[in-house]
């Protein structure tokens, strides 16, 4: 929920109502259009196996006929018989033919029209989610690695049970570009990984690795934690870290994982004294950022559910926005003044029709404001 007060809570409320107007009405008004033209496509196939069964009559009564015929000889009314039921049964497979060709092309375009209202749909429930509008409880962003480049998502739950994925552009960053490295930020970073004796000495000596060598395999971003993990170009080594931020100072554990088993390399001493700490959580502080900063390169909705339901496989486009309106609900209520302009309220709610009046119900204005309008009811019912 947002924090801010005076001016700027009416400032956000005004622009996320004319978001909910613009882009979740267009949503709804394209998923209606989904359900039009799959309901034509279905009443196209239950036409055409009506005239075929309505063809098969036709073809039957012809024959039929025949057997009335009283004055005409047998053997001419075979004759007859066998004639008009091959006529008949190559006119009617024309027919049949033509009806199926039509109903192929009728479907083709049903289903174009359903593919390009569909993606219109999500592409308007992608405008509107792109921007956070709803108060945000959880986010993380994942970084994997994928044969030389990056998969980059971003996740959200919100108040009221939405949750929604978004795919990110990692390609827009520099340094996700290419396989990740931490030699990217310029220092060297040495790993304590295992305590070697000698017969030179008598303490034991570590023994390191070099971690700005290894390519980053997996992040994972939630607020200022991240838990990431680096593989050996040349090894199957991996090295484990979960780094912590806060404003006064930041944490790190690093965990180092070869054939010869685990290693806790921040949690024993006898190690971590020969770690350079601070070079590891500078490094970690920019990585941390750098994956945050890709939050805003959305590519595409990737998911979207509304309680259980999952809104981009039924495209209850309205039943998500009525619920949209319900969260934010308390920031409509504390806007004070009228910033969108009535004219383009009534514009966009007659495209609903009758749908309308539950979402300005929902809104807590009047239905007065629909006394002017006209409406468009059309597919809307």
């Amino acid at each position: 929920m947002s924090t801010k007060t005076g001016g700027a809570v009416e400032r956000d409320a005004s622009s996320h109502l004319k978001s909910v107007l613009m882009d979740l009405i267009d949503s709804v008004r394209f998923s209606q259009n989904v359900k039009d033209a799959q309901a034509k496509a279905k009443s196209s196939e239950e036409r055409l196996e009506r005239q075929l069964d309505e063809l098969e009559v036709l073809k039957t009564s012809i024959t039929d006929s025949l057997s009335d015929v009283k004055w005409l000889d047998e053997a001419y009314k075979t004759e007859l018989s066998k004639n008009i039921s091959g006529f008949v049964n190559a006119a009617i497979e024309q027919v049949r033919g033509r009806l199926k060709a039509r109903l192929k092309q009728d479907q083709e375009d049903y289903k174009n029209a359903t593919e390009s209202e569909r993606l219109k749909a999500i592409k308007s429930l992608e405008a509107f989610l792109a921007s956070n509008p709803l108060p945000i409880v959880d986010s993380v962003i994942t970084l994997k690695h994928d044969e030389g480049a990056y998969a980059a998502r971003a996740r959200y739950k919100t108040e009221g049970g939405i949750q929604y994925e978004f795919s990110l552009s990692s390609a827009e960053s520099k340094l996700f570009q290419n396989d990740f490295s931490l030699n990217a930020f310029g220092k060297e970073i040495k790993l304590p990984v295992r305590l070697n004796k000698t017969w030179l000495r008598k303490e034991p000596g570590a023994g390191f690795e070099r971690l700005d060598q290894y390519i980053l395999d997996k992040a994972e971003v939630s607020g200022n934690h991240m838990v990431c993990s680096f593989v050996s170009r040349e090894s199957e080594s991996t090295v484990d870290i979960v780094f912590s931020k806060s404003d006064q100072d930041s944490f790190v554990t690093i965990e180092y994982h070869d054939a010869k088993g685990r290693v806790d390399v921040t949690g024993e001493p006898s190690l971590s004294k020969h770690l350079d700490l601070q070079a590891v959580k500078s490094s970690m502080a920019q990585l941390l950022s750098a994956i945050g900063e890709l939050e805003h390169s959305k590519l595409a909705l990737t998911r979207l559910k509304m309680d259980e339901q999952d809104v981009l496989e039924t495209l209850d486009c309205y039943g998500f926005m009525l619920k949209v309106i319900e969260i934010l609900k308390p920031e409509f209520e504390s806007w004070k003044g009228a910033p969108v302009d009535n004219a383009l309220l009534k514009e966009r709610l007659r495209l609903l029709g009758e749908k309308a009046r539950p979402v300005l119900r929902a809104l807590g204005l009047s239905e007065a404001i629909l006394a002017e309008a006209k409406w468009q009811t059309e597919g809307m019912e």
